[in-house]
């Protein structure tokens, strides 16, 4: 990890996310929360980047949650958030699943 990762330590997510996004080692990056287990959700920074503002809103408990620590994993980096619940992460991914499954459904539109 350079010191551009780690220099997010102790930020906001949603302040971080573009530039994370520009950081090459975030391609393989997940957020997992400090409470981890072998059950708990990971979310791709990239999927948080797609909300609109009304997203924004609706999540912005999460988008608010601080960087606790970034470390290296056997896939990539884990940047590990506090100040938000588990529940909020889960949430998020169940209504990102199926936003994905909904717009795969619907196929090109113009």
């Amino acid at each position: 990890m350079n010191d551009k990762m780690a220099a997010l330590t102790g930020e906001r997510i949603g302040s971080i996310l573009p530039r994370l996004a520009e950081l090459e080692e975030s391609e393989d990056a997940v957020l997992v929360h400090e409470q981890r287990d072998s059950e708990s959700v990971v979310i791709c920074p990239a999927d948080l980047l797609k909300l609109t503002d009304t997203g924004r809103e609706i999540y912005s408990d999460l988008l608010n949650a601080q960087v606790k620590e970034i470390r290296s994993a056997d896939y990539g980096l884990e940047i590990v958030i506090c100040g938000v619940e588990p529940e909020e992460m889960e949430r998020f991914c169940e209504d990102f699943a199926a936003f994905e499954e909904a717009e795969e459904l619907m196929g090109p539109t113009m």
